[in-house]
């Protein structure tokens, strides 16, 4: 282990390492290429049996600090391994294969001085293909402040990208740190528990991070277990704050999985466990006591998700999804922005032509639309911060 590193640096970059070659150095060097300085790089090698770390001892700076496992231990052993070991206040994770753009730092440490609730800030990323090419931004959720975030993850969405995360280390710890059991989605089981405690987060609208895109990513190669853990981190949130018994239902209609529409056959059926879903958000705003601007956007969030699980439901003419839909109205004139809410009626009226490879095409193409929403968010933000270069403005609250 390095033992000349900063010994009380402002941020962590948390690095676990298992066989990162070939693209470790880019990773590695997009971290010492940071604006902002004051940091420790701090990989933990998970017992590495390829040139991982000579790769990372050829390295001098002293603001490396290498810890390597003994034998191999899994990834979120390495990441408690590196909460534990860090020095810093605030913690920054990174993947092995991907980079940072040379600003991440600087701008996700000003979010969290500048706001003492703030305990997560993510970013947007670019996705980059093996041979180098950049071909696609991804733009997280807007989540601006607790309600947002309890809205996202309540919906069973994972607001910010796990190699985008900065958070506070004293909120990760007080959350329980990561929890094993939730093993490939363990980011978004520990954002859920940061939310119940009622740690706010930001997602900055602009791309931070470089990742690469590879089929030995664990979101392919372990889809199923991922997918199950991360169903059990949303029940055990959704419980958590549920006092009524209710929490399987309500977690249903929450993830709007395709099942839902299976355990609620008819209109009737729908509409109870819309009735259970409304007095529940009306509980929760209670009992973490939301403000009335955070109480808008959880109720936003949901009525937005509503409106796309409705619209997934009559792609596959489930024709009890229109309680649904009348659901997601009650948000106003904020869900007339949503395109959800003008197709709807539309492909209602031509459900009955949806025979099988039309509902196949159907689906990807609203799944296509809305990955290219973000390509336009990141234009129109480019195009604002230009703007906001040009002609002086106040300053604006995050």
């Amino acid at each position: 282990m390095t033992t000349n590193a900063p010994s009380n640096p402002r941020v962590t970059v948390l690095l676990p390492v298992y066989n990162g070659m070939p693209y470790l150095a880019e990773a590695i060097e997009s971290v010492l290429a940071q604006t902002f300085t004051d940091f420790e790089l701090l990989i933990i090698d998970d017992a590495s049996t390829d040139e991982s770390v000579a790769c990372i001892q050829r390295y001098p700076d002293p603001r490396i600090r290498l810890v390597r496992n003994e034998r191999n231990m899994g990834q979120v052993w390495s990441l408690n391994r590196g909460l534990v070991l860090a020095r810093a206040p605030y913690l920054a994770r990174l993947d092995q294969d991907d980079r940072c753009l040379p600003d991440r730092l600087r701008q996700q440490v000003a979010v969290l001085d500048r706001h003492a609730d703030v305990g997560l800030v993510g970013s947007w990323l670019y996705h980059m293909e093996l041979d180098g090419r950049q071909t696609a931004v991804v733009g997280m959720r807007q989540v601006q402040d607790y309600g947002s975030f309890l809205g996202a993850v309540l919906t069973y969405a994972s607001p910010i990208d796990h190699p985008t995360a900065m958070f506070r280390r004293a909120a990760a710890l007080a959350a329980g740190s990561y929890d094993e059991s939730f093993k490939f989605c363990e980011d978004y089981a520990l954002w859920c528990t940061m939310a119940r405690i009622r740690w706010s987060a930001v997602v900055l609208r602009t791309p931070l991070i470089i990742r690469r895109v590879h089929e030995a990513q664990q979101s392919r190669t372990h889809a199923a277990v991922q997918q199950e853990n991360a169903r059990r981190a949303h029940h055990a949130l959704v419980a958590s704050l549920d006092a009524e018994g209710t929490a399987q239902r309500l977690s249903q209609v929450l993830r709007m999985e395709e099942g839902f529409w299976d355990t609620c056959p008819s209109q009737a059926s729908v509409q109870q466990a819309l009735d259970l879903l409304e007095a529940f958000l009306q509980r929760v705003e209670r009992v973490v006591a939301l403000t009335q601007l955070e109480a808008a956007h959880l109720r936003h969030r949901v009525y937005w998700w509503m409106g796309h699980g409705a619209l997934m439901g009559i792609l596959q003419r489930r024709y009890q999804s229109l309680p649904v839909y009348r659901f997601a109205l009650r948000g106003g004139w904020r869900m007339a922005r949503s395109p959800t809410v003008w197709v709807y009626p539309v492909c209602l009226a031509l459900s009955p032509m949806f025979v099988p490879a039309v509902r196949r095409f159907l689906v990807e193409l609203v799944h296509r639309i809305g990955r290219q929403k973000y390509v336009v968010r990141l234009l129109s933000h480019r195009l604002g911060a230009w703007i906001g270069r040009s002609s002086p403005r106040m300053p604006r609250a995050v």
